[in-house]
């Protein structure tokens, strides 16, 4: 049952920000419908091609234009890694949950990502630095002297004295963390060890392979979305003029510039904020 009224709207949590998104059950139809259409060049288009074109559309436009943030909080385990959300695309901000003893209040420290951790996977080799292999003849790898088996150590970031004598580019103040995308693990250095970490990423749009009834859409990608598969549809068809591929391909890119600059959240009032820090010296 639709909800019609405001008061409907505030005592239903579940409703609350679903008006901004459309399931994409509801764009696989509107696509749909055009099949039965003897004019379209969508006509005799399979219902599970439409699908997977909206579904690997999705991946991409949420990368491009999407800028949902996903987020949550975990406390870092005593191996130092976690595994990413089967939806990751990248990351937006990894933070550290800090207590601010002045006010009492919890506050959010971003911590600084460290590419020179090693995540790289170890080769075994004899004492003359030849490769072992095992049974089947693979590789034989280990952990030893990476990130996973030996845990990354922060230089400690003092805020008196001198540190003339260090590399201040190497120095974090909260903590350390890397992205392996290739294991699908993020590493956080020592220091954080049982801290409550958030983490806050882009999703593909598809979270986590849930169906089409409940993937829900941004209303301003519908347009580039439907665009992209109605493209994809027509791409591999022979009966289809080239002009009228080219000019799919044309309004695909242009309705997706737009939902770049509409979503782009760019705010003159947060730029203003930001150059209003003075520093605690004058």
């Amino acid at each position: 049952m639709a909800i019609v009224t405001p008061s409907e709207y505030y005592s239903d949590e579940d409703a609350h920000g679903n008006y901004q998104y459309v399931p994409l059950v509801e764009l696989i139809d509107d696509l749909e419908i055009e099949t039965q259409d003897d004019d379209s060049y969508l006509k005799n288009t399979k219902r599970y091609k439409i699908i997977h074109h909206l579904r690997r559309g999705l991946q991409s436009i949420y990368k491009a234009a999407g800028n949902d943030v996903q987020g949550f909080c975990i406390t870092v385990p005593t191996n130092l890694s976690f595994a990413l959300p089967r939806d990751y695309m990248q990351y937006v901000r990894v933070s550290v949950i800090e207590l601010d003893t002045s006010t009492g209040a919890k506050r959010l420290r971003v911590l600084d990502v460290n590419k020179n951790m090693n995540t790289a996977i170890g080769y075994l080799q004899d004492h003359n630095a030849d490769l072992l292999f095992d049974q089947e003849g693979y590789i034989l790898m280990s952990d030893g002297d990476n990130a996973y088996g030996q845990p990354h150590q922060t230089l400690p970031f003092c805020k008196t004295g001198s540190q003339y004598h260090l590399d201040t580019s190497a120095l974090s103040e909260h903590g350390e963390f890397i992205i392996d995308e290739q294991r699908g693990k993020m590493l956080f250095s020592s220091n954080l060890m049982d801290r409550d970490i958030v983490f806050e990423y882009i999703s593909d749009g598809l979270h986590a392979d849930l169906d089409e009834g409940q993937i829900k859409v941004h209303k301003r990608l519908i347009a580039p979305l439907k665009d992209w598969a109605y493209y994809a549809c027509i791409e591999a068809k022979r009966t289809v003029p080239m002009n009228e591929k080219m000019r799919a391909l044309r309004r695909y890119k242009t309705t997706l510039h737009q939902a770049k600059l509409d979503r782009a959240d760019f705010n003159f009032f947060e730029i203003s904020r930001a150059f209003r820090v003075q520093s605690k010296f004058k």
